[in-house]
């Protein structure tokens, strides 16, 4: 009987233990992967990842047959999951959802591309300007219209040592693009210097801005006579008429008329040194909405000065047309007319061959001028332009179309400046010496260009004919610059 119990309870258990280890025949409802649709019938299911995401380890492989064997299902190509698409590729990570990498330690970026550098954190600074960095490479591109310090639009930075550092050494400075200045249509950088009319200098600020010097715009006329326009340009013109010198009237009721007197020349009585002509006077005519003025500063031994016709010698200073003109005699031959904008006209009289006219006009005269002394646009090649508003080269005709017809209606020239010292060879090397200290450091600071008068210097010094006029001139030349 023992026997037969023990016997029972073996077949129970072997028979157990047989039906536990036998294979499934079915399978789930349809395959468990993650990121897929499905499409199911009986054993057989079609698998499709969803956007985003591919078969793992199968090219590109988005869609595959699965088949219930054994209660599992198998793919008919080996796929078993879905995994995200990052394209570009994750360099140094893996793709965690579609277009996302995950980083491995030590590297950043959108696809992982970059190693992570110490100066991460210690971003380097900058202004007006668009920015591309890695970490370990950074790179600016200032704004249009904008620059860098040193005029570039673009630079380069590197992490070193932990610090943001220039590739190119001549640019070490921070990435600051500062607003380029505008001037005449020309664009100028951060700090860049240029000089501008009347010898003026310009620099461009940080913020846009142009800061330029106001030094006065000056045009003189001397000796026999010799001129200088506001933008520096030398001629000689010996008209012997009145002429405009100086014109503004481009402001309604405001007119200014400087008006330079020229004869022949009385000294030069030798009829070997012929085409001489000389500064008799000026007549300075003014108004201002409806009041006016007329000045006239006389070539004679007491530099007498009229006004209106009346003679205020003995009056000055003195100030006329409600204070907007101040007169004053500067020194026993030196009268002076000074507007209250600071327009100032100075009258030398020593005599015809010595005299002379200086005007110094603020630069708020700049590009307003006509006359003889020019614009004052900085250029010279439309100085000797006509009071019929065409540019000559020629002197003489540019200088006989400024004659005031009401005064004489004939203008007589009587040649150009004749070349003295070729007339006179041994008079030459004295006044070489004597004109080139013109040249010399003692005048460099002088308001009037003292290389210009060189030339004219020459013609008169040569031209003396003892030592009397041999100073006289020499006197003038350098008087004229300071």
């Amino acid at each position: 009987m023992l026997k037969i119990l023990i016997g029972l309870i073996l077949f129970v258990h072997l028979g157990s233990a047989q039906r536990s280890t036998a294979p499934r025949s079915t399978c789930s409802r349809w395959p468990n992967i993650r990121h897929t649709t499905f499409d199911c019938s009986g054993s057989h299911c079609t698998v499709n990842c969803t956007t985003g995401y591919e078969f793992e380890d199968s090219n590109g492989q988005t869609s595959s047959e699965f088949n219930c064997i054994n209660g599992k299902w198998i793919s008919e190509s080996g796929v078993s999951k879905c995994e995200a698409i990052c394209d570009p590729a994750c360099v140094n990570g893996y793709c965690l959802s579609p277009g996302s990498c995950v980083c491995l330690e030590g590297y950043t970026g959108a696809q992982c591309e970059s190693a992570i550098s110490d100066c991460d954190n210690v971003y380097p600074g900058y202004t007006n300007a668009d920015v591309s960095s890695d970490g370990t490479f950074t790179s600016f591109t200032c704004y249009d219209g904008y620059t860098l310090q040193d005029g570039n639009t673009t630079l380069d930075m590197k992490c070193e040592n932990s610090q943001w550092i220039s590739i190119d050494p001549n640019q070490n400075f921070a990435a600051n693009c500062y607003p380029m200045c505008e001037y005449k249509g020309i664009k100028y950088t951060t700090g860049q210097k240029f000089k501008v009319e009347c010898d003026n200098e310009c620099t461009c600020g940080t913020d846009g801005d142009l800061s330029c010097t106001s030094k006065a715009c000056i045009g003189q006329c001397s000796g026999d006579p010799h001129c200088k326009t506001f933008d520096g340009l030398s001629y000689a013109y010996m008209g012997q008429c009145s002429y405009h010198l100086f014109k503004v009237d481009d402001i309604v009721g405001q007119e200014i008329d400087i008006i330079s007197h020229h004869t022949s020349c009385v000294y030069f009585a030798d009829p070997s040194v012929p085409n001489a002509s000389c500064l008799a006077g000026l007549t300075l005519n003014a108004k201002y909405f409806g009041r006016s003025t007329s000045i006239v500063f006389k070539n004679d031994s007491q530099s007498s000065v009229e006004v209106n016709g009346v003679d205020r010698t003995s009056n000055l200073p003195i100030a006329v047309l409600g204070g907007k003109i101040y007169i004053r005699k500067e020194d026993s031959n030196v009268l002076s007319a000074t507007f209250s904008d600071g327009l100032k006209v100075t009258w030398v009289s020593k005599g015809y061959y010595e005299s002379s006219i200086t005007v110094k006009a603020p630069i708020s005269y700049v590009g307003r001028t006509r006359g003889l002394l020019g614009t004052t646009d900085g250029d010279q090649t439309n100085d000797l332009i006509t009071a019929e508003g065409i540019v000559q080269n020629n002197a003489a005709i540019f200088g006989t179309s400024w004659r005031v017809t009401e005064i004489c209606d004939n203008s007589t020239f009587v040649g150009d400046a004749p070349d003295t010292c070729a007339m006179y060879p041994e008079r030459k090397a004295k006044a070489v010496e004597a004109c080139s200290y013109l040249k010399s450091e003692i005048f460099a600071e002088c308001p009037v260009d003292a290389t210009g008068n060189y030339e004219s210097c020459l013609i008169d010094l040569c031209a003396a004919q003892n030592e009397e006029a041999f100073n006289g001139f020499r006197d003038i030349a350098y008087t004229t610059l300071t």
